[in-house]
């Protein structure tokens, strides 16, 4: 079997689960998904100094990111109320709220 049959048939027999999407609001995504979490208790509490305090080290150490707004994103996980994407050309999957990401990226 030649090279370019071979690489589109395991092409076409892996799945295809990740979903098109593009960051809505700006957010910090994180590797773990409990880290997601509590970065949106800090939102939701407007704790905007224990906010700083606790992402600034997770980001220095790559355990989370900033998502900026229109960043093309892939959804790789659902759970609940969060979605684990990753950027496209990306191979990290990063946790954040679903409100943060558009799931339909024809509409704006």
């Amino acid at each position: 079997m030649n090279k370019p049959r071979f690489v589109a048939i395991l092409a076409l027999s892996l799945p295809a689960t990740a979903e098109a999407a593009s960051v809505a609001t700006p957010i910090v995504g994180c590797k773990a998904e409990a880290d997601a979490k509590r970065i949106l208790e800090f939102i939701a509490k407007n704790d905007s100094p224990g906010l700083e305090k606790f992402r600034t080290p997770k980001i220095t150490k790559g355990d989370c990111s900033f998502l900026t707004k229109g960043m093309p994103v892939a959804i790789d996980k659902k759970d609940g109320q969060f979605l684990c994407v990753h950027p496209i050309g990306g191979l990290d999957c990063y946790w954040a709220a679903d409100i943060a990401i558009n799931q339909n990226p024809t509409e704006p």
